[in-house]
């Protein structure tokens, strides 16, 4: 993850982080500060919502 972080992390858009733990939302605050990805958490009931959002077919 670290060698991700610190070589392509520029060529990533978005990270949708699928969850139901309350972690996911202190994924969400903390990554932010690592990567330029747009992130958004998402309960795990809605997998095919974070797919379609993370290829641009869901606001």
């Amino acid at each position: 993850m670290a060698r991700l972080v610190r070589d392509d992390h520029r060529h990533i858009k978005k990270v949708a982080v699928v969850t139901d733990s309350h972690r996911g939302d202190t994924a969400e605050h903390l990554a932010s500060h690592f990567v330029s990805a747009e992130i958004r958490h998402f309960p795990a009931g809605e997998q095919d919502l974070a797919r379609q959002w993370v290829v641009g077919g869901a606001q």
